[in-house]
């Protein structure tokens, strides 16, 4: 993996890697969700567009350095995650999904209609290169590279957690909420 842009110079091949590595990591993300937890939400790449869409925003706006209005869009998406979890936490199976996929429609009506802010269908124009750490990236082959190690990173992560006493109780809990209750776990501080 270290050696492929060295061998593929077409950049449309590069850009559909570094995709699938995006998507790697948001599927792994999605497998924490819906694989360990049981929490069966459609509105998984809803909140994977909303902190790209605010990072996005931050830097083309406000010229927010890239790894700041990463983390920013990291946080703010994280919140409304949070916001939209806690009255969604006595629900079960068929209902979380339609919260979920609900909100993911008023957030896609939100950012096709706030032609003011997204310009709606045309999209974001001159979004600027990331910067990171005085690195800037410029070429397909950078933002393989950094692909590469987000996924890297994620898998690790994952394997780590999932090895982890908090991995197990996610999956206790997913198994059956009164036998994790039993054991001592609080079912809707895992959910």
């Amino acid at each position: 993996a270290l050696l492929c842009p060295l061998f593929i110079s077409n950049k449309y091949t590069l850009h559909i890697i570094i995709s699938c590595f995006l998507y790697a990591c948001l599927t792994l993300s999605l497998n924490l969700i819906i694989g360990w937890s049981g929490q069966f939400s459609l509105g998984h790449v809803c909140f994977f567009g909303m902190g790209a869409y605010v990072t996005t925003l931050l830097m083309t706006n406000f010229a927010v350095p890239f790894l700041i209005a990463w983390a920013i869009g990291t946080l703010f998406t994280a919140l409304i995650a949070a916001l939209l979890c806690f009255p969604t936490l006595k629900l079960r199976g068929d209902y979380i999904a339609v919260v979920t996929l609900g909100f993911g429609e008023v957030f896609r009506l939100f950012l096709t209609n706030a032609v003011g802010i997204t310009r709606g269908p045309a999209g974001i124009p001159s979004v600027p290169n990331a910067n990171l750490f005085g690195l800037e990236f410029t070429g397909k082959s950078m933002y393989y590279y950094f692909a590469l190690f987000l996924l890297v990173v994620f898998i690790v992560f994952m394997k780590r957690l999932n090895n982890s006493g908090f991995g197990m109780a996610i999956m206790t809990v997913n198994e059956d909420d009164i036998a994790a209750t039993a054991l001592g776990l609080d079912p809707r501080k895992y959910k």
